[in-house]
């Protein structure tokens, strides 16, 4: 999903695809060092204010929730959004692979001639995971591969597969990752909603009046609590990689709450569950939702020279908070039943809701970049390869768009009808751990092979099949 914090008189869709005069900025881009501004996304934008995916980020930082039909939806300007997408990248690919060498020189070439980057750099040739990485020491390459197709603008501005609707992944987001994957090892890259000490507490002294279950004591109860503050640790907060994290949480959120009709057969809202329960649940307890890495074991050949990571990559947890007498979240580590039920309903049809509601595809790629981007640090497979200069992790040469900072959200809150249950989400957020799912390598012998055929098919292209 890309991300843009621009005004339009038309209110409706622009694509940012020029090259600036030096010392102009335009958010949603990025430069290369002191040289001439140089243009690195082609970035759909839709409706007003630069509403992109329907969420926008306000000056002051509120992350707000935008039904996309009140811009007049995309419609028949979908076909403007992109140029043509070459035929030779749009085909449908079970292994395409990325030089990040030979991408480097293109970069570079592009650069020197203050050209705008084409749509099959900012979206990597289509790529939509990247499940392996080969180490080429004799050429001095990494190259990344996975599956990949040609790509179009969905319903609600993502760039996603022609036939899949998958998104794809973008350049920033993999420059970022790569950044960001040197000192990741600590405290993982994170997103989190929280609500205030002085916003609990008002919210307990509210409920604690016994208020009629109506609408009107909804908008009193998100009174009292008042917007939650966004943290993000392990990646840029200005960075459309942290706005990635945060919108997912917030549809995830508004999912669970019944706030957001769910668009996958299978996975009804925690509301609807609790509602036909006979459970009874204290008033003042609320569960918690968060998405984390979910990936089998790491795979490697006996030279450390080609890696594959598997597996669904985002699963949905919960826990189960409780709210004293005197408004202290204390999270119990207790798993509430139906809150369980729930996360794995979401678990079992994640790619289903990829595809319906792209965020979520678009969360998974950023995972799969953490954990590549975890291995390349980890086992120094830069140095192995003779790759240590890339500008792609030099800041100096190659500098990210800077979108405004998501602050806070919201209160998501909602109530079972016909039951005394009110639900506040305390809070939550995102979880990636590249570093764990990269600590635990199994040997792999198919995988040198692979790794052969690979390395000889490379051409002169900064990508191939």
């Amino acid at each position: 999903m890309t991300w843009c914090h621009c005004r339009q008189s038309s209110g409706l869709l622009m694509l940012l695809a020029v090259t600036l005069a030096q010392g102009q900025q335009a958010t949603g881009q990025a430069f290369f060092g002191r040289q001439r501004p140089f243009v690195v996304a082609i970035t759909p934008i839709v409706g007003p204010g630069g509403v992109v995916g329907g969420i926008y980020v306000d000056a002051e930082g509120l992350v707000s929730r935008v039904d996309i039909d009140a811009t007049g939806g995309l419609g028949q300007l979908q076909p403007q959004a992109l140029s043509p997408v070459a035929s030779d990248v749009s085909q449908p690919s079970s292994l395409r692979k990325i030089s990040l060498r030979k991408l480097e020189q293109e970069l570079v070439r592009l650069r020197e001639g203050n050209l705008p980057l084409s749509a099959e750099i900012e979206f990597l040739a289509g790529l939509q995971r990247i499940e392996y990485i080969f180490v080429d020491a004799d050429s001095h390459d990494i190259i990344l591969a996975g599956p990949a197709e040609g790509w179009r603008v969905g319903d609600l501005g993502f760039v996603v597969g022609q036939a899949s609707g998958l998104p794809v992944i973008h350049l920033s987001d993999l420059v970022m990752t790569l950044r960001s994957g040197a000192g990741e090892s600590a405290d993982g890259i994170t997103c989190s909603m929280d609500a205030t000490p002085e916003g609990i507490k008002n919210y307990t002294d509210y409920i604690n009046t016994d208020p009629p279950l109506n609408e009107q004591t909804l908008r009193e109860m998100a009174r009292a609590i008042g917007n939650f503050q966004v943290t993000f640790t392990g990646v840029a907060s200005h960075s459309h990689y942290a706005r990635t994290l945060i919108a997912a949480d917030l549809m995830m959120k508004r999912l669970a709450m019944n706030l957001e009709p769910s668009p996958v057969r299978g996975i009804n809202s925690y509301m609807e569950v609790l509602q036909k329960t006979t459970r009874r649940f204290p008033q003042n307890s609320s569960p918690r939702w968060w998405l984390a890495s979910d990936y089998e074991t790491v795979l490697r050949d006996e030279e450390g020279l080609a890696w594959q990571i598997n597996g669904p990559g985002v699963k949905a947890m919960t826990s189960q908070d409780f709210l004293n007498q005197h408004g202290v979240r204390v999270d119990t580590r207790d798993v509430n039943p139906l809150a369980q039920r729930w996360a794995d309903d979401f678990t079992e049809h994640y790619e289903d809701l990829s595809v319906e509601l792209p965020v979520f595809g678009q969360l998974r790629n950023c995972m799969d970049l953490a954990v590549i981007a975890a291995l390349l640090h980890k086992y120094e497979l830069f140095r192995k390869a003779g790759l240590e200069s890339t500008i792609l992790l030099d800041a100096e040469q190659i500098q990210l768009a800077e979108y405004p900072v998501p602050r806070f959200t919201p209160p998501q809150i909602s109530y079972a009808r016909g039951r005394r249950s009110w639900i506040v989400t305390v809070s939550g957020g995102i979880a990636i751990d590249g570093w764990s799912v990269a600590s635990v390598a199994q040997v792999d012998v198919d995988l040198q092979g692979l790794h052969q055929q690979v390395v000889d098919s490379s051409g002169e292209s900064w990508w191939w099949d």
